[in-house]
């Protein structure tokens, strides 16, 4: 989308913005008769340069060792407001209702996700796409947004509006398990709707350990969809 690619490139610019000192340049100050005519007379002034933009990276000390440490309240204020400009630009009245930091599984900051939940507004189908589309093209670019000066500790981007997301991990699930249930009545695979790289991780991530049962991914993108078969001795196939 084109504004999606606008808003991205707005913020690399900014990031790519650095403290400069001041400027001097000659202007136009006043006109001088000489010999009949006028001749120009420039004078310096000085240009101030712009204020900059706030450090998302601060130098630290850690066992005499240099290393960086990330600002999380900065990274959810970038964050949000990239949310908020691209609800302005795309015509909808959905709102943030909450921006959340939290390790994933409680461990390090290497897996540290951002949570953004959205009040849907009026028209939430137009934010979220068929199955999720839309809702998922704008978290990736919050999260290149989020992590463009992120070299080495990488942080995951949640974007959900109105409990979609977990509405729509239940439904997979039953989808799931009903595919399960008719593989193995009629002994013949069965294949599900094409689906992205998330939601058919939640399908083979379900059936693992159903016994008798196993998955594959098919076809390539945006066809890729799951295969569900039955055999004894089935198992969960990563191909993804």
């Amino acid at each position: 989308m084109k504004f999606l690619d606008r808003l991205l490139k707005r913020g690399s610019e900014d990031s790519a913005k650095k403290t400069v000192e001041p400027t001097t340049k000659k202007v136009p100050a006043e006109t001088e008769p000489i010999l009949g005519e006028h001749q120009v007379v420039f004078k310096e002034e000085t240009i101030e340069p712009a204020a900059p933009l706030p450090e998302l990276f601060t130098e630290t000390l850690v066992d005499n060792e240099n290393a960086v440490s990330i600002d999380i309240t900065a990274l959810e204020d970038t964050a949000k407001n990239f949310v908020a400009d691209f609800l302005r630009l795309f015509g909808s009245d959905a709102e943030v209702e909450s921006v959340i930091t939290e390790p994933i599984d409680g461990i390090s900051r290497e897996k540290t996700e951002i949570k953004i939940d959205l009040t849907a507004g009026s028209s939430p189908g137009r934010l979220i796409g068929k199955h999720g589309e839309t809702l998922d093209a704008l978290q990736r670019v919050i999260s290149a947004v989020v992590n463009r000066r992120n070299k080495d500790d990488f942080i995951r981007i949640r974007l959900d509006v109105d409990g979609y997301r977990t509405k729509r991990e239940i439904q997979l699930r039953d989808m799931a398990q009903r595919a399960a249930d008719r593989a193995r009545k009629i002994h013949r695979p069965v294949s599900l709707e094409p689906m992205n790289s998330y939601e058919r991780h939640i399908i083979h991530e379900a059936l693992q350990n159903i016994s008798g049962i196993s998955t594959r991914s098919s076809g390539t993108e945006p066809n890729r969809h799951i295969v569900v078969s039955f055999n004894r001795g089935g198992h969960y196939d990563a191909n993804r």
